[in-house]
Parts: structure tokens; C-alpha cells; sequence
């Protein structure tokens, strides 16, 4: 009976073997290590907001069509 069950025994075996060392190289096995989150200190600056040149009303006036009623 061992003789039939041999290679299905031994691919299981090989199966769990290797699925354990890649849980152990995962780290899986042992307690996670953190690395300390260290925040840099953020110096702020006053941003600088360009203003756009103000459109002059004949500009715009042109640029308008006129409807006709």
C-alpha cells in the first residue's frame, strides 16, 4: 500500500516543505520588524499667486456676438 501511495505522498510532502521555507523567507514566522517613521520638518514658504491682467469691457464687448431678435 505504501508502493501506490508513494509519489502522491512525496509531492505532498514537497508541497508543505516548500510552502513552510517560503513562509519562513516571507518573514511569516517570526515577528514583523517596523522601521521608525521619522517626519522632516516642513518649513512652509508663502506661495506667490500671479494675478492675471483684468480683461477690458471693450474687449470683451467685440468678442461677443450680437443676437437679433
Amino acid at each position: 500500500m505504501i508502493r501506490k501511495a508513494g509519489l502522491p505522498l512525496v509531492i505532498i510532502v514537497v508541497i508543505i516543505v516548500a510552502g513552510l521555507l517560503v513562509w519562513q523567507l516571507a518573514g511569516k514566522g517570526s515577528a514583523p520588524v517596523e522601521a521608525p517613521v521619522v517626519e522632516a520638518p516642513v518649513e512652509e514658504e508663502p506661495i506667490e499667486i500671479a494675478e492675471a491682467p483684468a480683461l477690458e469691457p471693450e474687449i470683451l464687448e467685440e468678442e461677443t456676438p450680437e443676437e437679433d431678435d
